[in-house]
């Protein structure tokens, strides 16, 4: 978090855009000092749920799902798969997810 922090221009914003390490960034004392007095400040960090974002603004996912499905209906966006594997290998799937050892999606197969 350190580099995208000190790369901000004056007026700058940073969203801090999901966990999936479920531990969260966090600027130390120093840098959030210099979100007032350095010479690039009046900046701000700020983070994003999308899941609450879309509990709060129920009309905005139907939107977000509907739109995403048209593209992908519509061969505009595409779904990288990285691995295929039988559901009795589910465990398998697991693992590979929380080693962040495949790229793209898993899917099993019943």
């Amino acid at each position: 978090m350190s580099e995208a922090f000190a790369s901000l221009a004056p007026f700058g914003r940073m969203v801090v855009y999901g966990c999936a390490s479920d531990a969260p960034g966090s600027l130390t004392p120093a840098e959030q000092h210099q979100l007032f007095y350095r010479p690039a400040a009046n900046q701000s960090v700020v983070g994003f749920n999308l899941g609450l974002y879309f509990g709060q603004r129920p009309e905005v996912a139907v939107q977000a799902l509907s739109d995403v499905i048209a593209l992908v209906a519509s061969g505009a966006v595409t779904v990288q798969i990285g691995e295929q594997m039988p559901l009795r290998e589910a465990a398998r799937a697991h693992e590979l997810l929380e080693a962040r050892a495949v790229t793209g999606k898993i899917v099993l197969h019943p």
